[in-house]
C-alpha cells in the first residue's frame, strides 16, 4: 500500500517557487529594471526608489501593488 509521500516510480515532485515581480518594460517604459522577491515590503521599496530616481515619478504602496505580477523563481 502506498503512503501519502509515495509518488511511485521514484518520482520526486518539484514545486515552483512563486514570487512577486515588477518589470518596468511591461509598464510601457524603455527600461530594463526588474525586481522579483517574496518580500512585498522589499519589492515596494525598490520599485518606489527606482520610479523616483529614474523616472521622476512618486508611487504610493497601492500604486506599486497594482503593478505586481507573479513570476516563478
Amino acid at each position: 500500500m502506498s503512503g501519502p509521500s509515495d509518488f511511485g516510480g521514484g518520482i520526486t515532485p518539484s514545486y515552483a517557487t512563486v514570487v512577486n515581480a515588477v518589470f518596468c518594460r511591461d509598464r510601457g517604459h524603455d527600461c530594463d529594471f526588474a525586481v522579483q522577491t517574496d518580500n512585498d515590503d522589499e519589492l515596494v521599496h525598490h520599485v518606489q526608489d527606482h520610479a523616483e530616481r529614474i523616472h521622476d515619478v512618486e508611487l504610493s504602496r497601492a500604486d506599486v501593488e497594482d503593478l505586481i505580477t507573479e513570476a516563478e523563481a
